[in-house]
């Protein structure tokens, strides 16, 4: 079940965020492979906050982490408590190609950016809360090199990223669709967050709203 169906379920809601209250993590990555890739590079992005957050205020640079280049986030205004979306480099076409070929079916928002693709040896995200020298990093995550295109992902149990590639049937990795360049399936869970990560995020959330009425 993913995070923010849990929240949705027993009825908790939040305001908005800022930048600065924000717990952004970089949950997955997926940088392609050698050759025709099936889609653009993208990452995912869950808010682990007790409130929405708008990442249209973002800006993505890969690991030279120069903010003064970095690339607006575009295409989605709004991440719900414990909801994961998905950032593919290019724009909306991109973005399309990625539902399909992932056969999200709508359930997942999926944004885009124009910045930099990402390594094949290894690379870095990096999110910034604006473009000027100097901007605060509101997330950021490194990753390894490429592996047949499994994505790099944040382990829901130990909550944390162990430098682990996606295996097809575990914590919630499928086989994609065939690209249009391509002649075998990626292995990601784009939008997803199994189970034990979205008890954490809820219970999260629940200490936030005692917080709040405590107050």
């Amino acid at each position: 079940m993913k995070a923010s169906m849990l929240v949705a379920a027993f009825g908790v809601t939040f305001g908005a965020a800022t930048a600065a209250s924000a717990q952004l993590v970089i949950t997955e990555i997926w940088q392609g492979v050698s050759g025709p890739d099936h889609t653009g590079d993208w990452f995912e992005l869950t808010n682990f906050g007790p409130a929405a957050f708008d990442p249209s205020t973002l800006f993505f640079e890969d690991e030279s982490a120069d903010p003064v280049e970095a690339a607006q986030l575009m295409g989605i205004t709004s991440i719900a408590s414990g909801e994961s979306v998905i950032f593919v480099g290019g724009d909306m076409s991109d973005a399309s190609l990625f539902e399909l070929v992932w056969n999200t079916g709508g359930n997942v928002q999926v944004g885009w950016h124009d910045g930099s693709g990402l390594g094949q040896s290894g690379d870095a995200i990096f999110l910034f809360d604006s473009t000027l020298p100097g901007a605060n990093t509101v997330a950021s995550q490194a990753f390894g090199e490429t592996s047949d295109g499994q994505s790099w992902f944040w382990n829901p149990v130990t909550m944390s990223w162990n430098n682990e590639l996606s295996v097809a049937g575990q914590f919630g990795a499928y086989e994609s669709s065939f690209g249009p360049d391509t002649t075998f399936p990626a292995v990601g869970s784009p939008g997803v967050i199994p189970a034990p990560g979205a008890a954490s995020l809820f219970a999260i959330g629940a200490a936030g709203l005692l917080r709040r009425r405590r107050a």
